[in-house]
């Protein structure tokens, strides 16, 4: 395997699925459900469509896609079973989790550490990266840990929207400086320039 068709891997798996996940999730999973391995293997087909001699290193045979319903069925969670990894932080398996009646929403990854086992991570809407602790041997393993961690989802959503609302709040105070505007940045530049 080349270092481009590496380097396209790691794009897929980090960038464009939390994207496109995040920006649409219902759409995402239904096509995702529908086409299941060809949604990938189109988009790999995709990236090199101006090469006429390109052969995706993939077959349909290479993924495995398990829809799992949890919580009397408004939970699901699409974990897509990736080809294995041949280096760090390549993926395993990642897992699509969608909370329906409430809306929530997170995408996790199965990635391969440097030191040969697999760290269970998660990609938030604003691109941040999570590593969890995971004690997962298996994938029948880690499902399950994925499910327990997918149902604190919307405590960490009411804890950032409370931060933020913190936030919030507190830049609409008064500042206590005396003339705050010549202390910052841009009210030093607007006293220079005016």
């Amino acid at each position: 395997m080349n270092e481009d068709t590496i380097r396209d891997i790691y794009y897929v798996e980090h960038k464009w699925n939390p994207h496109f996940f995040y920006l649409s999730p219902k759409s995402f999973c239904q096509d995702l459900e529908k086409n299941g391995p060809d949604l990938y293997l189109d988009l790999f087909h995709a990236m090199y469509q101006e090469e006429s001699d390109y052969i995706c290193p993939y077959t349909e045979n290479d993924f495995s896609l398990r829809k799992e319903l949890c919580n009397n069925g408004t939970t699901i969670i699409y974990q897509l079973i990736t080809p294995s990894p041949v280096l760090s932080p390549l993926t395993r398996c990642v897992y699509f989790c969608c909370q329906l009646d409430k809306q929530q929403y997170f995408y996790y990854t199965s990635e391969l550490a440097h030191t040969g086992d697999y760290l269970l991570c998660g990609w938030t809407k604003d691109e941040a990266h999570l590593i969890f602790h995971s004690d997962a041997s298996t994938l029948e393993e880690e499902l399950e840990e994925v499910k327990k961690l997918f149902k604190e989802v919307e405590l960490y959503d009411r804890c950032s929207d409370r931060l933020q609302s913190l936030c919030k709040r507190k830049s609409s105070l008064p500042s206590r400086r005396k003339d705050a505007s010549r202390r910052t940045y841009l009210g030093r530049r607007n006293t220079l320039y005016n």
